[in-house]
């Protein structure tokens, strides 16, 4: 059995953080890309060598990230708004990217606040609004080796996909290869 865990409980640069872990004896790293940048599309292909070179040094696995979508400010996957949603399912993709150049597989889609109904939505209308953007991301995830899970968060924390079976019957309709679901 391997052991990994998240980076957002450190508060140290990436690299700090991965030597910490090693040292503690973890196998793993999931990172939460704000504990990297505030916005991953500035981290430069030679700082995304860095990270990798730093968990291999160390001997530690990066497994993926999770808390995907916290920063930058203001992203949203199932607003009404077009231009937000699709910022929002682009910034995913370079989350993709990013996740594969450091040596990653996974990527967790939890993210309640960037996920919850808006104002007057109801559950079916927001899971319309998904479908096919998690197709597409799920065809460039192809391209990259990397899956996107989705991630069933108590209703304390969303309304939207706070039931497995929710997370289940969306990654069925997604009906793609790199879109499926994780239970946490």
């Amino acid at each position: 059995m391997k052991y990994a865990f998240c980076s957002e409980v450190f508060k140290t640069p990436i690299d700090e953080t991965i030597r910490s872990l090693a040292e503690i004896g973890f196998d793993g790293i999931e990172i939460a890309p704000f504990n990297v940048a505030e916005n991953i599309e500035d981290v430069t292909s030679q700082q995304r060598a860095e990270i990798r070179k730093t968990a291999e040094e160390a001997g530690i696995e990066i497994v993926g990230l999770h808390w995907l979508l916290v920063s930058p400010k203001g992203l949203h996957i199932t607003t009404p708004d077009d231009d937000l949603r699709k910022k929002s399912w682009d910034f995913v993709k370079s989350l993709g990217q990013f996740c594969s150049d450091v040596g990653g597989k996974v990527m967790i889609l939890g993210s309640p606040g960037q996920r919850n109904l808006v104002d007057g939505d109801t559950h079916e209308q927001a899971i319309e609004r998904v479908i096919d953007p998690l197709r597409e991301v799920g065809e460039f995830l192809s391209r990259v080796n990397v899956k996107l899970l989705l991630e069933p968060l108590d209703p304390e924390q969303t309304d939207f996909l706070y039931r497995a079976v929710d997370a289940v019957e969306l990654a069925q309709r997604v009906d793609h290869p790199q879109v499926g679901y994780m239970m946490d």
